[in-house]
């Protein structure tokens, strides 16, 4: 079957369904932080990253559906670097080829695109 996947920059009205993402266990117990995340505590991260420079998100959509959510951080345009990290939320589409296109989507942007030559995976 042939899938149409595409990245979108992340939106306002994205914010509530990021946060059911981030506190769904099967993602959380993958992040950085595996608490239950309170509507106040994600607005103010979902607003700091709206706003941020030196990071960018992007929602992962596949077959006109929201499934996922891939960003850059700790960019650095002096040193030509950044991390990077995803989550796919949809158990839909897992193994189905999309964190492959995710990731040759964000190694195309970072190094063709942004010119960086470093690109870090942290685990």
């Amino acid at each position: 079957m042939k899938r149409m996947i595409e990245l979108r920059e992340i939106k306002t009205v994205d914010k509530e369904k990021v946060r059911e993402w981030r506190n769904n266990p099967e993602i959380s117990k993958y992040m950085y932080s595996d608490h239950h995340i309170t509507a106040d505590e994600h607005s103010k991260w979902f607003n700091r990253i709206i706003n941020d420079k030196t990071s960018k998100y992007w929602i992962i959509v596949c077959d006109k559906e929201d499934v996922g959510l891939v960003n850059l951080y700790n960019i650095d345009s002096q040193n030509l670097r950044c991390y990077w990290a995803f989550y796919i939320s949809s158990p839909n589409v897992r193994g189905k080829g999309v964190g492959s296109f995710v990731e040759y989507s964000v190694l195309h942007y970072v190094f063709d695109e942004q010119g960086l030559k470093n690109f870090v995976v942290k685990f």
